[in-house]
């Protein structure tokens, strides 16, 4: 319980922002362990989740739902074994691939046309907390009435900058000498850029493109 206590209180040296603004939807059915890495060294952990309305990661303060900011003095933050880091301003997964691939997701949403923003009237229980998990991935599936928008963006690390990837063609044309065979997969196997399960999928088949992790 000392151990645990010690690890929050080094979390709240962040400033904070009181929970309330907009309905959350988080990244994780459940806040799970998570270990914070800072550019100096320091390692703090605690019980945290991942909303993908404000890209902010949260964390419980005496049963309040806080925001934890400051993420320019972040080097990583591992969630239930889940790897993100910030880049340019963006914060990012680290989603692996076999044979020591990766690609980078910002993970992002939205509510449809029924509201849920500032101000609006949709609830969280109203979204299909249901997800499926691939290859050890965990996506949200939308619910019937289509409340939740995924505004995901996609990057490839290439020369050790993020190279953002809008469309299957544009990822096609990353990796010139497969670019047909690429396409030609995705419209046999109908996947959409749109859905995240269909994102990952194709990831995968890209894979032996890819420069390895330690290229």
């Amino acid at each position: 319980m000392r151990m645990k206590k010690f690890y929050l209180t080094a979390l709240l040296l962040f400033p904070l922002v009181a929970w309330g603004q907009f309905r959350p939807i988080y990244l994780l059915n459940d806040f799970a362990e998570a270990r914070v890495t800072f550019k100096d060294g320091r390692v703090v952990q605690a019980l945290m989740n991942y909303d993908t309305v404000g890209e902010d990661f949260v964390f419980m303060d005496n049963g309040e739902v806080k925001i934890m900011s400051g993420m320019t003095g972040v080097l990583t933050v591992s969630l239930d074994g889940r790897s993100f880091f910030e880049q340019d301003g963006l914060l990012l997964e680290r989603v692996p691939l076999p044979d020591q691939k990766y690609y980078y997701v910002r993970w992002w949403t939205d509510y449809g046309s029924s509201g849920g923003g500032y101000g609006g009237s949709t609830v969280i229980a109203s979204v299909d907390k249901q997800g499926m998990t691939q290859d050890g991935v965990l996506f949200y599936v939308d619910d019937k009435d289509g409340n939740v928008i995924f505004k995901n963006r996609y990057f490839a690390m290439i020369n050790g900058r993020p190279r953002n990837i809008a469309t299957i063609r544009a990822l096609a044309k990353l990796y010139k000498p497969h670019e047909q065979e690429i396409l030609d997969y995705a419209n046999a196997e109908k996947l959409d850029f749109k859905k995240p399960e269909d994102v990952h999928k194709l990831m995968i088949f890209c894979a032996p493109f890819m420069q390895s992790f330690t290229d």
